[in-house]
């Protein structure tokens, strides 16, 4: 990371903390999935926010780090979405499993 950029290291850190959690095994599961929204919700409102508003207001919105910025952040939001999603999912699933419908 650059000290032009102070933001990298942290989108390093937090990638890389998203993608080794469940090294070794074939899906997220357990307390993995169940951390996963609020990290990544976490880490776009509280690490990247800051970030796009400081771009903003320093460049304007037509740069191409505020929409990296603003990228990095809709993916953090799918991420988060998509682990609530499986949650549900696997939640509603093992419900019908124990109370199967007559």
């Amino acid at each position: 990371a650059s000290a032009s950029n102070p933001g990298a290291s942290v989108v390093t850190v937090a990638s890389s903390l998203l993608l080794v959690w469940p090294l070794g095994r074939t899906t997220l599961s357990g307390p993995a999935l169940r951390l996963l929204p609020g990290v990544s919700l976490g880490l776009s409102e509280w690490v990247l926010h800051p970030l796009i508003v400081a771009e903003k207001a320093a460049h304007g919105s037509t740069t191409q780090a505020f929409a990296l910025w603003h990228g990095v952040s809709s993916a953090l939001y799918a991420v988060a979405t998509a682990a609530v999603l499986t949650l549900l999912w696997r939640e509603l699933r093992a419900a019908a499993v124990v109370n199967p419908a007559e």
